[in-house]
């Protein structure tokens, strides 16, 4: 027999149980727990000690889903409970709150991006706005709390960050930039001046100014170097230059070191022969400014005084400039040679020719230079090994006096000197006229092209010139062309011819006559005469301006 409480519910079931001699059978009541089965339900996902862990099991409504332990438990809200408990569903329960999927981390991300990228927007509008209207930019410091406080609801707004000199570094550096962009293609495709030119002259024959284009080429290569060594050119003479003290005081170590007391150059944008000048005074006076600086860091205590010090007594900086000493030879002597008055547009082909050849030199193979126009100077391939590329002689014999423990910087400042060469000479392959047939022909008004048999093979026939022109009988000036050096053959005349300026030969070309008193070259002559009309640079025209500014006054304006 067994116990049982009478709260529970019985069934009675029939069974024989035997003993010893007794050969009695009796029935036995006995009484068995009966148990409803319990399903999932949804209200208790809404519970805060199930939440973010617990699924239904839908092939099976009597069984839940751990998302947490990843087990399916007994639906019995107590087995629940208890499996809550566990020191294992609580540690998988910690590590699924911490961790993020996939897909909402990238989601929260692409949020970020677009509301960052909206207060970018609205800043760069509000910046567009002060310029457009020429609003002064410190009112944008009293305009940005306002509007905070007035759209105290918008994200966007309370992001805003825009001060006085965001707002004008936003105006400079993009706002400026992009419309610049946007004017500068508007007028070449549309309503520039060249294009409105065109339509009035067609022969119209644009021309860069070769001094500009040769001070782009060295600036684009000098930004592969240190911007320390222009900042060093910039600090000293601001430092300097501004203080009659500190000058006399320079002086004073230029007379001891029996240094040329010479005025240091200031770097300027618009003066194409000065940087090479300001790195040659520099480095005259590299041992006085040395010991100046050293003693102005004492004296002074000033940031900017210690940065030229330190930027002084680095020898790589030193390195660099004497390289550029050597390197930007090349440019002022092409620069110098095309600021000057005599005409020398016929002289740009080849002059271009050689600045190229002689500069590549430098870092190219022997095989490359002979076939440049087709070579590329970016290819590895067609570099001298780094440690035979020319540096110059000063730049040379420095690093030679450097301790051999400098070795892996000296391959870096190779490796620096190398970008500079190569985006010289690509610099140059793309702006220079190196293969122009146009300035090819130009050629002819040479005097030895023009009168001497050896030098005509240069020039064959005047056809893309004169057709770039118009306005000629081709076949009038072939004739003219190739009779010309058979039309003078008194020796006497020739050489005459060939001793004077360029301008007075054509002048008395153009008044030769045959028998019959008829001119003998007027196609030819007038040809000459529109090349000869045609500027090899602007140089002239600057050089007006430089004399106005010195002409023209405020004081001599006040007298009248």
């Amino acid at each position: 027999m067994c116990d049982v409480s009478d709260e529970s519910i019985f069934h009675t079931k029939k069974q024989k149980l035997s003993s010893g001699n007794n050969e009695d059978n009796s029935e036995i009541h006995v009484k068995k727990r009966v148990t409803s089965a319990k399903t999932f339900q949804n209200s208790w996902l809404q519970e805060e000690k199930f939440r973010g862990w617990l699924q239904p099991v839908d092939s099976d409504k009597n069984k839940a889903f751990c998302r947490a332990c990843n087990v399916a438990v007994s639906c019995g809200k107590s087995e629940l409970e208890k499996h809550a408990v566990t020191g294992k569903h609580v540690k998988n329960v910690k590590q699924i709150g911490s961790n993020q999927s996939i897909l909402s981390c990238f989601a929260k991300k692409d949020e970020n991006k677009v509301h960052v990228d909206k207060v970018k927007t609205a800043e760069i509008k509000l910046a567009t706005f002060f310029a457009e209207h020429n609003v002064a930019f410190q009112v944008v410091e009293h305009l940005i709390p306002v509007i905070k406080e007035v759209f105290s609801d918008s994200k966007i707004a309370a992001d805003i960050t825009l001060g006085r000199t965001k707002c004008t570094q936003v105006v400079k550096n993009i706002v400026a930039q992009v419309e610049t962009e946007k004017t500068v293609e508007t007028l070449n495709s549309h309503n520039s001046f060249v294009t409105r030119l065109k339509t009035v002259t067609p022969g119209l024959i644009v021309l860069n100014c070769i001094c500009h284009t040769s001070a782009i080429i060295a600036s684009k290569a000098c930004e592969k170097l240190p911007r320390s060594c222009e900042e060093l050119l910039r600090c000293v003479c601001s430092y300097i230059s501004g203080s009659a003290k500190r000058c006399a005081i320079l002086r004073e170590f230029q007379e001891f070191f029996n240094t040329e007391q010479r005025k240091l150059l200031k770097l300027s944008g618009t003066r194409w022969l000065v940087l090479h000048q300001c790195v040659v005074r520099l480095l005259e006076n590299w041992e006085p400014l040395q010991q100046y600086f050293q003693l102005a860091i004492v004296e002074d205590k000033l940031k900017s005084a210690e940065f030229i010090f330190n930027e002084l007594q680095n020898h790589y900086t030193k390195a660099y400039l004497l390289f550029l000493k050597y390197v930007l030879t090349y440019f002022n002597s092409f620069n110098a040679l095309f600021q000057s008055r005599k005409i020398l547009i016929h002289k740009l082909l080849e002059a271009s020719s050689t600045l190229i050849n002689n500069f590549a030199q430098n870092v190219l193979k022997a095989e490359c230079l002979n076939q440049l126009k087709q070579t590329n100077v970016n290819h590895p391939s067609n570099f001298l090994n780094l440690e035979s590329i020319y540096l110059g002689p000063e730049c040379k014999k420095f690093l030679q006096s450097l301790p051999e423990d400098c070795a892996s910087s000296v391959q870096q400042f190779r490796l620096k000197c190398l970008e500079f060469y190569i985006c010289a000479t690509d610099e140059m392959k793309k702006r220079l006229p190196l293969d122009s047939e146009l300035f090819r022909e130009m050629k002819f008004v040479d005097p030895a092209v023009a009168l001497e048999k050896s030098e005509r093979n240069e020039v064959k026939d005047l056809i893309t010139l004169a057709s770039q022109i118009g306005g000629f009988d081709l076949n009038n000036l072939a004739v003219e062309w190739r009779s010309l050096q058979h039309s003078i053959t008194d020796v006497d005349q020739k050489k005459k011819l060939l001793e004077m300026d360029i301008d007075t030969m054509w002048d008395n070309i153009s008044q030769i006559r045959d028998f019959s008193d008829k001119l003998c070259f007027p196609n030819l002559s007038r040809l000459a005469k529109c090349v000869l009309s045609l500027p090899h640079s602007n140089a002239e025209a600057e050089r007006i301006f430089s004399m106005v500014t010195d002409i023209k006054t405020k004081i001599k304006e006040e007298d009248g």
